[in-house]
């Protein structure tokens, strides 16, 4: 978990707008079958649902998701937050 929190931070060094503030690209994302390690983990729809998939962009490096789901699961709680502007 520390790991993933520094690069993120070496990742989103610059105050960033809120994560519903970032596009994301809607390719035509990938199967169950078709996820690997290049592709963005982030599941689109509902399982079981005849539209349901993942992502399937380009995850950041280290980190299962594309930039734009990272920012959304990734993000900081006020803890640590506050810790992050104390440094």
């Amino acid at each position: 978990m520390f790991a993933q929190h520094e690069m993120l931070m070496v990742t989103f060094r610059r105050p960033q707008p809120p994560a519903e503030d970032i596009p994301i690209y809607n390719g035509r994302g990938c199967t169950l079958l078709e996820l690997s390690q290049g592709k963005c983990r982030w599941p689109i729809s509902n399982p079981g649902a005849e539209d349901f998939c993942f992502c399937g962009n380009e995850p950041v490096k280290g980190l299962p998701y594309c930039l734009g789901h990272a920012r959304i699961a990734y993000r900081p709680t006020a803890i640590a937050a506050a810790r992050v502007r104390e440094r």
